[in-house]
């Protein structure tokens, strides 16, 4: 998309005329969407960003468990380490899928 594009059409973005200053705040229907989701969208997605990010950890950096917490549950073969991935998996695909369900109804879409 190019500077010189032509304006989207109203039905599809409203413009709002800020006071002060006079800047031109463009507020589209996924900026509108995104202002009326409720915290239980921010919660699941949040926990799902977080769950993915300790299983990527877990899956480049497999000692850490053993290190951060000082102890060694599977007595070094890595057992438990799988364990931690194939649960932080589930919570990660659950919290996202959960995210996605609220924001769709936010939206209006129908599964």
């Amino acid at each position: 998309m190019s500077l010189v594009d032509p304006a989207p059409p109203r039905e599809l973005i409203e413009y709002y005329w800020s006071v002060i200053g006079g800047t031109l705040w463009i507020c589209t229907e996924e900026w509108q969407t995104l202002m009326r989701v409720r915290s239980r969208f921010w919660i699941t997605a949040g926990l799902g960003v977080s769950s993915l990010s300790l299983m990527v950890v877990t899956l480049l950096w497999r000692d850490w468990i053993e290190i951060v917490f000082k102890v060694d549950p599977d007595s070094g073969n890595g057992s438990f380490e799988w364990l931690i991935v194939i649960a932080l998996f589930v919570v990660t695909t659950t919290s996202f899928l959960f995210a996605r369900t609220e924001w769709r109804r936010v939206a209006g879409v129908r599964l």
